[in-house]
């Protein structure tokens, strides 16, 4: 019966949204499921396709690039859930260009029509690209 009730949080967590299984893993733990019925829950959600850890990695890349964040950003977040290097190389877009349409696009939408004439305004928007996850490099190309 207690297995059961593991399966039913852990389902009832999926059905609200995606989770890593090291997310699953650490709201499970805290309800004081034990880690061995856990990790049996969890294998067999991944078995029969309900909890997916690279569906949930593509749907956080394309939720934080829509919300216009940076690759360094989304890569340390998706870090933080447990996802694993590897699983973010492959589905993280590589291609540089993408990210500096990104960036610019990103940059359009804060600036909001001011110039970047004065040093102040030009700072600031360096800081906040910065904080974004976009790297130094292409946030100095983008601004000059």
């Amino acid at each position: 019966m207690k297995s059961k009730s593991l399966r039913l949080q852990a389902i009832d967590y999926l059905a609200r949204r995606e989770h890593s299984q090291y997310e699953l893993k650490r709201k499970l733990r805290q309800k004081n499921w034990p880690d061995e019925e856990i990790d049996a829950a969890l294998a067999k959600l991944a078995h029969e396709g309900l909890q997916c850890d690279e569906r949930f990695t593509e749907q956080y890349v394309n939720m934080r690039i829509n919300a216009g964040y940076g690759p360094r950003r989304i890569a340390l977040e998706l870090q933080q859930r447990g996802v694993s290097q590897a699983l973010i190389a492959a589905i993280m877009p590589s291609d540089r260009d993408y990210w500096l349409t990104r960036l610019r696009q990103v940059c359009e939408r804060k600036r909001v029509g001011a110039t970047i004439d004065d040093m102040k305004t030009k700072a600031r928007l360096t800081r906040f690209l910065l904080q974004r996850g976009f790297e130094p490099e292409q946030v100095q190309q983008v601004l000059e």
